[in-house]
């Protein structure tokens, strides 16, 4: 199943037919309330993507990597576009290092659909024409080095709200691991095995804090946002979600 970039042809297509939708249903549902978005995404952003069917867009996706609006025509639906749609975003989310997904979903019947494709939901979406919010965090597998010279290493990673940080009690981290590592004899790169994924910040965990031990050793304990975390090894992704792959540390 082809998934394509949008053209001139099929913006116009799919406002006629998102108006007949929103027509038919006494403007109760649908997407043509967000045609300025679909608009915009198409002229402006090169965001919005389509699946034809007898040369015709009948189905659209807007968001390079989340799906910010998909959209299947009510004549064609339940054939799989939706999931094509998303899965070639998912493919260009994982070539592009992109570690985090998020979006909304409206309707709210739309939301087994999106557990089904590994969203997990985070809220309630009882905002005014707010939809559920869903996120996807994308695990990700590393290359550990081989051969004569390899040392196995013991690091812990944890992840607090940034009270953590301020004397308060103690509590328990928001996300942990134990990954498998290595490094090379005379060397102070520390591989890990997976990805290491850091949560975003919000009003609950304000500025996450990381906690970096390297065999019993803590090395760093602040916010995941400064410097020093930096300098160990932490990254960002296109989105600006920061994750770890390796650590930078002092010689052990």
């Amino acid at each position: 199943m082809a998934v394509d970039q949008s053209t001139d042809e099929d913006l116009e297509y799919i406002l006629h037919w998102l108006k007949a939708q929103w027509d038919d249903d006494g403007g109760c549902s649908g997407f043509w309330g967000n045609r300025n978005i679909i608009r915009k995404a198409h002229e402006e952003t090169s965001e919005m993507w389509v699946v034809r069917e007898d040369g015709k867009a009948i189905a659209f996706q807007v968001g390079r990597y989340s799906p910010d609006i998909t959209c299947v025509k009510d004549t064609h639906q339940r054939k799989g576009y939706g999931t094509a749609l998303f899965q070639v975003g998912l493919d260009r989310a994982h070539a592009d290092n992109v570690t985090m997904l998020s979006g909304e979903c409206s309707p709210a019947a739309s939301l087994p659909f999106w557990i089904k494709m590994g969203f997990k939901q985070i809220g309630d979406g009882s905002g005014y024409g707010q939809g559920i919010p869903v996120e996807m965090y994308l695990e990700r597998r590393l290359k550990l080095p081989e051969g004569d010279g390899v040392l196995d290493v013991e690091v812990e990673l944890y992840v607090y709200p940034e009270n953590a940080l301020y004397g308060k009690a103690a509590p328990l981290p928001l996300v942990s691991a134990k990954p498998e590592a290595c490094m090379m004899r005379g060397e102070t790169r520390v591989h890990l095995g997976e990805r290491f994924l850091i949560p975003d910040a919000n009003d609950a965990i304000r500025d996450p804090a990381l906690k970096i031990v390297v065999n019993g050793e803590q090395l760093y304990f602040d916010k995941a946002k400064y410097p020093g975390a930096e300098k160990l090894g932490v990254q960002d992704d296109p989105r600006g979600c920061r994750y770890i792959d390796f650590l930078d540390v002092p010689a052990i």
